[in-house]
């Protein structure tokens, strides 16, 4: 029977599994979790501006305003900007955006504040998509879809 000496054996041992180690497992590898699922804790919260100028997406949970920034209109296959939020029972969230004209000329939703209750309109773990839009004459609305279903615009 064979027995590789010391030396095969610590080439072997400290040199080729490392490496082969290293080659398998630099691939993709599995995802903690698919990449459209939220945890229950929390909700998944996308902010489409299809406006021509910057938007303040002013969501609100109970009375805290999230920090969301302000969002600058997409340009061609721009994705959404996607947030998880923290989430519990009974939370009600607020969406009273702001268009940016200049910045001096600020406009509000001409459907807004948009007021929804955890546990009547989502519930933790679901993907709320805001999308902001004008119309022909210029009005500012917010469309809000739950799960990708349209539940107020």
């Amino acid at each position: 029977m064979y027995t590789p000496s010391f030396r095969r054996q610590a080439f072997l041992l400290f040199v080729c599994l490392p490496l082969a180690v290293l080659v398998l497992s630099a691939g993709q590898g599995c995802p903690s979790q698919p990449p459209d699922v939220i945890e229950a804790n929390t909700f998944g919260l996308d902010l489409v501006n299809n406006t021509s100028f910057e938007v303040d997406p002013g969501v609100q949970v109970d009375e805290f305003l999230l920090g969301l920034g302000t969002l600058a209109p997409l340009e061609g296959t721009d994705l959404p900007v996607a947030f998880d939020v923290d989430c519990s029972a009974g939370d009600t969230l607020t969406i009273e955006p702001i268009l940016f004209l200049t910045s001096d000329t600020q406009v509000l939703t001409a459907n807004g504040p948009i007021v929804l209750d955890e546990g009547v309109d989502y519930v933790c773990g679901d993907i709320i998509r805001l999308e902001f839009s004008q119309d022909g004459t210029g009005a500012f609305f917010v469309d809000v879809f739950v799960n990708d279903v349209l539940i107020t615009s």
